[in-house]
């Protein structure tokens, strides 16, 4: 594991994972300077999972299962045209879903590994959607998991412009919440404000009285 204290922020899908972590990051950011030791890395599972998509090796082998239409004009991986073919409701889907893992998840478990190993932060945030599912866990010191009701997240994805089928298909290729909720640490109530959430979290890891 990394020097660094590891957490891991876990929830159903629009429970805002990412607005809180980058709570805890101006929070952390405000108090460095008030004089806070505290440095904070983030380190963001769908960020790396763009990089790794376009990295050359691993778009041969996407654009040789799932064709070049997956491809924008410049060249790189469209992520939605990916994501429309493994979250496909049927067996193709699945299968394209299992094979899609198998092939980016040791990539990324290594660029993880890296960044947590060589950053000299304090605290690092790992916000992965999937992060128990791939047994990222064993990454992380704590887990956290980030509980808000479903008709807030769902309000929330449609304004990202989703609809409820489509939010309500990734949450089906997820864990159940009470499994996610299970193998958690720590719990979180992400219907509080994201900076009160952010301090809560700061003191129950001990990094703040």
């Amino acid at each position: 594991r990394a020097r660094a204290r590891v957490v891991g922020i876990v929830g159903g899908v629009g429970c805002g994972k990412s607005t809180l972590v980058d709570a805890v990051a101006e929070l952390v950011a405000e108090r460095r300077v008030a004089g806070s030791t505290v440095d904070v890395l983030v380190v963001d599972g769908d960020a790396v999972g763009h990089e790794v998509r376009d990295l050359p090796e691993v778009r041969e082998q996407l654009v040789e299962r799932f064709g070049r239409d997956i491809l924008d004009e410049d060249g790189s991986v469209d992520r939605f045209a990916v994501a429309q073919r493994v979250f496909a409701a049927d067996d193709g889907g699945r299968a394209d879903l299992a094979w899609l893992n198998a092939t980016m998840h040791p990539v990324m478990r290594e660029e993880f590994t890296r960044r947590m190993e060589a950053t000299a932060a304090d605290l690092v945030l790992f916000d992965a959607a999937i992060l128990l599912e791939t047994g990222w866990d064993d990454l992380c010191h704590e887990i956290v998991f980030l509980d808000v009701d479903e008709s807030d997240r769902l309000a929330r994805v449609q304004e990202r412009g989703w609809d409820e089928a489509t939010w309500r298909q990734r949450e089906a290729s997820q864990w159940p919440l009470e499994k996610k909720s299970a193998h958690a640490t720590l719990l979180a109530d992400g219907s509080l404000p994201p900076e009160t959430v952010a301090a809560d979290l700061l003191t129950l890891i001990g990094l703040t009285d």
